[in-house]
């Protein structure tokens, strides 16, 4: 079987790279796994750090994306006609509607069946007057629409898609991301503490979000704030990258939403308490997480959220939203809801979870518990690989009835 992932994007896809985001590790990481079950797994993405290369049993193409839309997407088509021609694609697995036309009209003329998957809350939970450029919303209904099944990462994408795709219920499947749980470690570590000068019984929460409005940082901010007045030496570590457009930025400019919360900070007094510390390397992160005692993330809006996989490999409780998708991959037993911008509910959570050991303990293993049975890369590749099988026997079948 001979797989190709098409991850094409406005932003840099640093697939398989200590900064990469949470699509582009999922990705990874599915990848690899596929490829060790011997598919010849291929992604094509642009802004990749090397030209083609081949890495984990994964074959990279990077194709650079001009500005002169004709010649985009002449190259896009090219680039693809040229592939199959070695390769001979038995399935395209889409990652966005980036560029769709010259991918479809390949898809075509080729025959190579297209599996559109969704991971990301845009377009879905946006406010249509916000979505830009509007064409966007066209070419992810057309491909959706032109392609043979659709994954989405969560119930809650599911329904926006069929609410707004007119494709039959059969079409479409929900396959969550996946993780490789052994990239994160459940004993715990001084690592933050030592890095930061905090004392040994100092607790620490973890937040791990892009720094723009709907994550839920000023509500966190607010609570650290009346958390301070029982337990004062409580610290609040929150990484992320602080520009608003990209998922994660190796610049990492701050923007102007950050710059308000720093204003908060020093409002409430908290510079001691609450650190923002921007882009961390992948190896650092899975370190916070493993020196943290709750992960913390009050989002009002996600496709999936691969921060709660990760902040569950490393067995941490959880508090965030009581809104979906957070509610179906986190689960009651691992973690607390809240009710958006109830920061005196937020306050509580973190309090209840800090004061009582028994409890932290608990929703720590049963967070392990979870993210095995449900969000291991192997659960989800092995998913995702009989997905394949049943397109190509479908269209097998399909043919022998045309004959």
């Amino acid at each position: 079987m001979r797989v190709c992932f098409v991850f094409l994007s406005k932003n840099p896809c640093l697939i398989d790279t200590k900064f990469g985001g949470g699509s582009e590790y999922g990705l990874y990481f599915l990848a690899k796994n596929l490829a060790k079950k011997g598919i010849n797994v291929h992604i094509i993405a642009n802004l990749l750090e090397n030209e083609n290369y081949v890495k984990d049993g994964i074959y990279f193409h990077n194709i650079p994306i001009g500005k002169n839309a004709l010649w985009r997407n002449l190259k896009i088509f090219n680039f693809l006609y040229g592939l199959n021609k070695k390769y001979n694609f038995n399935i395209l697995n889409l990652l966005n509607a980036n560029f769709a036309m010259p991918i479809l009209l390949f898809a075509k003329m080729e025959h190579v069946p297209i599996i559109y998957s969704e991971w990301n809350h845009y377009p879905w939970l946006e406010d249509k007057c916000k979505i830009n450029p509007r064409i966007y919303w066209l070419l992810i209904k057309l491909t959706l629409k032109r392609s043979k099944v659709v994954t989405a990462a969560s119930n809650v994408l599911r329904k926006k898609i069929l609410d707004e795709i007119k494709i039959s219920e059969s079409r479409i499947k929900t396959i969550p991301m996946g993780m490789d749980l052994t990239s994160f470690q459940i004993k715990k570590s001084n690592f933050a503490k030592e890095k930061h000068g905090f004392n040994e019984d100092d607790p620490i929460l973890l937040s791990v979000a892009r720094i723009v409005p709907h994550k839920g940082h000023k509500d966190l901010i607010e609570a650290v704030a009346m958390v301070r007045e029982d337990i004062p030496n409580i610290k609040a570590l929150l990484i992320g990258p602080r520009e608003e457009k990209s998922a994660f930025s190796i610049n990492d400019s701050p923007s102007s939403y950050y710059f308000q919360l720093i204003s908060l900070i020093k409002e409430y007094g908290l510079e001691k308490n609450v650190f923002f510390l921007g882009t961390v390397p992948r190896e650092d992160l899975s370190l916070y997480y493993s020196s943290s005692d709750i992960f913390v993330l009050p989002t009002r809006k996600e496709g999936f959220g691969t921060v709660f996989i990760e902040a569950m490999a490393s067995g941490l409780p959880i508090i965030t939203c009581k809104i979906e998708p957070m509610t179906q991959v986190v689960g009651e037993k691992v973690g607390i809801f809240i009710e958006p911008s109830k920061t005196k509910n937020l306050a509580g959570a973190i309090k209840k979870i800090l004061n009582n050991k028994d409890l932290a303990t608990k929703m720590s293993l049963n967070a392990i518990e979870r993210v095995t049975r449900y969000y291991s890369i192997n659960v989800v590749a092995e998913e995702t690989h009989k997905l394949f099988l049943q397109v190509l026997e479908h269209l097998k079948s399909m043919k022998k009835s045309h004959m």
